[in-house]
């Protein structure tokens, strides 16, 4: 007598057998485990700004979970208190591999911020007369890499730039080492109209063939959950939790159509009379850079990338000039050696360096950078805004502010003001102030440990990031 074995089911065979195949499958297998929340990509955005700060009021008071933000009008932190509890402001950090070298200031430390080792020779020179680029890929570009090696992204990423400008001097994203002679980076995009075009203009996202998209995916999943219930009712104990675990991958799946609904959507395009090119004293500086935030967000919410480097301006910024920030901004500065001033207005660069000199530039300063975490606090915004399963996009993204320099008038790279946002999918605990990553006071420690941290939010399995002679391992205080 022949006796009928209970038949044992996998997510494939199972998908299978009611009819949903290799439909459903790539889906179902984007699922976290069983009973646990849908697991939503990862992401990373990694934003650049010259000229360091004013450290006196730069630093928080107090540490770890119990810190305070200077909410006083010349508090550069201050547009973040809103969002104290989704970020971390990390102090101690040095450019190790930079200042081995022993020679040029912070402006020339563009390609050693992400990269994590010693710089390579190339054809050309960079802002202090360095003859050096990067030596190996920035971190943006080495997760990039990574994950395309498993997932089909339209984008490998965004390399975007606020201003048009030329030279090797204005690169923070790098592939790899130089080539023929010249940086090995990407070329930075500019101009919100392009960047808009090569993203969108495709037919990448089209709103009703994406409709259609979700519709005939939502019927498959009905047809299997269907499916699932009846075929429960008529097997075993264990293959019933085996269905029932399926049945809960089917409406994690349901809930990430839901919220690919309403999140990936084709953002404005932008207006075709408005100057986004001009180098110097643009007056558009600050709706380009809402243009290519907003661009980024929607490109990451239709997963089209999972990653983007933004550098806002280059590594001295003498073409940022600052209307938007009163009169003071518009009155002829003082020329400086080496401050690179060439008037008729204030520059960041010619700014960072008279800060010292009085309360007044001191002001300006701290103005100015506020400004820059104002542009931050509206990145975290538009990330909080767009819903991602029973959270937000902010929760499974990090961001990584980060500065060339700690005092810009003194050219220094120890005890870099850098501030992380976002959870990163639950790698990082934020709401903290970690003012010495050393874990020692004044004591600083290379970037490269903080790289690796992020490699590690992105689910690379990756003991070290960049040279390991400076370090292995991540910054487990990160994690709480």
């Amino acid at each position: 007598m022949n006796f009928l074995r209970p038949t044992r089911f996998s997510r494939r065979s199972l998908l299978a057998g009611l009819g949903a195949g290799a439909a459903l499958v790539p889906l179902l297998h984007s699922t976290r485990s069983y009973g646990e929340a849908p697991a939503f990509p990862r992401r990373l955005i990694t934003i650049v700004w010259p000229n360091g700060v004013m450290p006196e009021q730069f630093w928080p008071t107090g540490e770890l979970d119990d810190w305070t933000i200077d909410p006083g009008e010349n508090s550069p932190l201050a547009p973040l208190i809103p969002h104290k509890q989704d970020i971390i402001v990390v102090g101690g950090l040095e450019f190790t591999n930079f200042l081995e070298l022993g020679q040029g200031g912070g402006h020339a430390a563009l390609p050693f911020m992400f990269t994590g080792v010693p710089g390579a020779k190339f054809d050309g020179k960079i802002s202090d007369g360095l003859d050096l680029t990067a030596g190996g890929p920035s971190v943006d570009q080495f997760i990039a890499g990574e994950l395309a090696k498993t997932h089909a992204l339209p984008f490998h990423s965004l390399v975007l730039q606020s201003t048009q400008l030329s030279g090797d001097d204005h690169y923070v994203s790098f592939s790899g080492a130089p080539l023929g002679g010249k940086p090995n980076a990407p070329t930075p995009e500019y101009d919100p109209v392009r960047l808009f075009d090569d993203l969108f203009a495709s037919g990448l996202i089209d709103p009703e063939k994406a409709k259609k998209i979700r519709a005939e995916r939502q019927s498959i999943l009905d047809h299997v959950g269907d499916g699932l219930t009846r075929m429960s009712q008529r097997v075993g104990t264990e293959d019933r939790q085996k269905l029932e675990a399926h049945l809960a991958a089917v409406r994690d799946v349901e809930k990430q159509l839901a919220t690919l609904n309403d999140t990936c959507v084709l953002p404005p395009r932008p207006a075709d009379d408005i100057d986004y090119t001009t180098e110097v004293a643009n007056p558009n500086i600050p709706l380009i850079h809402q243009l290519q935030m907003d661009m980024t967000v929607a490109a990451m919410a239709c997963d089209m990338t999972r990653v983007s480097s933004i550098l806002w301006g280059n590594s001295h910024n003498n073409h940022y000039t600052f209307f938007w920030l009163g009169d003071e901004f518009t009155d002829p500065g003082e020329p400086m050696e080496n401050a690179g001033f060439d008037g008729p207005y204030r520059h960041h660069h010619e700014i960072a360096h008279n800060a010292h000199v009085d309360d007044k530039h001191r002001a300006m300063k701290n103005k100015v950078d506020q400004w820059f975490f104002s542009q931050l606090a509206y990145l975290i915004q538009k990330l909080k805004d767009t819903p991602e399963g029973d959270g937000s996009m902010l929760d499974n993204t990090v961001i990584l502010f980060a500065n060339n320099m700690e005092v810009g008038a003194a050219h220094s790279t120890r005890d870099l003001p850098w501030v992380l946002a976002g959870g990163g999918g639950g790698h990082f605990k934020t709401g903290r102030f970690v003012r010495w990553a050393s874990g020692e006071p004044n004591k600083t420690i290379p970037q490269n440990i903080l790289l690796t941290s992020l490699c590690r939010a992105m689910e690379l399995d990756v003991e070290t990031f960049g040279d390991p002679k400076y370090g292995t391992g991540e910054l487990e205080i990160l994690r709480g």
